[in-house]
């Protein structure tokens, strides 16, 4: 099926990224599902303390991040639905297959950024392994920051987990 698909003569394929910078229409979404295959809602991921602090954590390093890839060059005007235009992260600098310390402060970021560290905070999923899976997550975040130049957060040393060694 999907050489059926890639091989499509109909089809024209690109990136989202290639789609703006064409012109290409964006719709505006009115409604979003959760796409959990457990409750069909978001509370895997946003509510319980630990995962609104774990948010935080993010978005925090996430503006500094940001900070640092414009300081360096490597951010993009793109348009958004309704004409309205925001910086992101320039794929020709910081994409896959980018060498050098700002592609890999982006992996870093993107590391962090994966929303299963969430499912482990808060007591909904209990695991032995919730303080590596802690560590891990600011371990991303730190690194993304150190790669990118930024100045160092002291707040990651802090644990997102508040008590025990389990989620």
């Amino acid at each position: 099926m999907y050489q059926a698909v890639a091989e499509a003569p109909d089809l024209q394929w690109e990136t989202f990224g290639e789609h703006l910078d064409s012109g290409g229409r964006v719709g505006e979404l009115t409604r979003v599902c959760a796409g959990s295959w457990i409750r069909a809602d978001f509370t895997t991921w946003v509510g319980h303390a630990e995962k609104n602090r774990g948010w935080e954590y993010l978005a925090r390093v996430r503006d500094r991040f940001q900070g640092s890839l414009a300081a360096a060059g490597a951010l993009r005007r793109v348009r958004l639905a309704g004409g309205v235009e925001v910086e992101a992260p320039d794929p020709a600098r910081v994409g896959p297959g980018c060498a050098g310390r700002l592609a890999a402060a982006m992996t870093a970021m993107a590391n962090a950024e994966s929303s299963d560290w969430f499912w482990w905070y808060g007591d909904d999923n209990p695991t032995d392994y919730a303080r590596e899976f802690d560590t891990t997550f600011r371990r991303h975040l730190s690194q993304a920051l150190e790669l990118a130049g930024a100045e160092a957060d002291p707040g990651l040393d802090i644990p997102v987990l508040r008590a025990g060694g389990q989620a």
